[in-house]
């Protein structure tokens, strides 16, 4: 079950004598629905609060968290993969002489690159977050914004629109635009879905 408003998150378990430790997003999103792990660095990690892995026997919660399932469309065919934390299109800075471009966040737990871009998010609320930036925000707002995020303070603001969903489908709108999956980029990508699957894995703090 997805967190409920003022209950509590997650069950009191014994860390088992033989757990499974992964040191990334990327590496979470390797798991098989159902596997009980412990993470040590990443985006996922940070929105648990950076726990330290419980040594066997030693008390610790059992959190369910979602998982962001995608379809992936590329030159090659078409791909069904798994994130544990986000997928990005697109790029929020520009160089001075380049021309200013979209960018959409979709992320599962709040934190992207260690940026908290969605300080109100949660892993395991049953829907992912949308962060879609107008292509018209100027140069140096965006930088200002970009500084902004470590900090969670870069919202609100008029030209970085928010929400929840639990399915989307975006296209790239240019020849070569960003995508970027756990941090991975992927290349000649013609379309991707997402949607969220709830109660996907048990992390172990």
């Amino acid at each position: 079950m997805t967190i409920e408003k003022g209950k509590d998150w997650g069950e009191a378990v014994q860390a088992p004598e033989s757990m499974r430790v992964v040191h990334s997003d990327q590496a979470v999103a390797t798991l098989e629905r159902g596997s009980t792990f412990s993470v040590t660095h990443g985006d996922l990690w940070r929105s648990l609060g950076c726990p330290l892995t419980p040594s066997p026997g030693q008390q610790a919660t059992r959190l369910p968290i979602d998982c962001l399932e995608y379809s992936l469309v590329t030159a090659d065919g078409e791909i069904q993969g798994r994130a544990s934390s986000s997928i990005e299109v697109g790029q929020w800075k520009s160089l001075n002489f380049g021309r200013l471009r979209r960018f959409v966040c979709v992320s599962n737990n709040g934190f992207v690159g260690g940026h908290n871009f969605f300080p109100r998010a949660h892993p395991n609320d049953g829907f992912f977050e949308v962060l879609t930036m107008d292509i018209a925000m100027v140069r140096a707002q965006r930088f200002l914004s970009y500084r902004r995020l470590r900090t969670g303070t870069h919202l609100p603001h008029p030209n970085l629109r928010t929400s929840r969903l639990s399915e989307i489908t975006i296209e790239p709108n240019e020849l070569n635009e960003k995508l970027r999956i756990d941090g991975a980029v992927v290349k000649n990508w013609a379309k991707i879905s997402v949607h969220l699957e709830a109660d996907f894995w048990q992390a172990l703090v």
